[in-house]
């Protein structure tokens, strides 16, 4: 072998070594650029985390919803606000509420109206 073909046998092998164990932050970042959302391994880390906060999301997560909200999405969108049983169900979970809501800063806001206006979506969350 001459020492071009040494030469591209060592950087062959040097690359595959790589990318044969990588950083997990590094997999996870691959994964979050290429669908635009953490992995689901972090996903569940992060809603423990949140869970347990001493504050949480002024509506937290209730099991009594149908997983298939199209007719109220449909309502919503034809006609602008909720269905009334969706406005009471709202309005039930609103004052039974015992939580703070937590606010996301008013600097913070520009970007996702940004991200949607020019992608159609908002941003990924970090």
């Amino acid at each position: 072998m001459t020492l071009a073909h040494k030469t591209l046998v060592a950087l062959a092998v040097c690359s595959v070594a790589s990318f044969a164990e990588p950083n997990r932050d590094t997999a996870d970042q691959r994964f979050r650029a290429k669908y635009g959302r953490s992995t689901p391994a972090v996903e569940a880390q992060e809603t423990a985390e949140k869970a347990s906060t001493a504050y949480r999301d002024a509506t937290p997560p209730s099991d009594k919803i149908a997983p298939n909200r199209w007719a109220e999405q449909r309502h919503q969108v034809k006609f602008g606000r909720p269905t009334p049983a969706e406005e009471k169900r709202l309005e039930a979970e609103r004052s039974n509420t015992a939580y703070r809501e937590v606010t996301t800063p008013p600097a913070d806001r520009w970007q996702e109206g940004y991200m949607g206006a020019k992608y159609g979506r908002t941003a990924p969350k970090k």
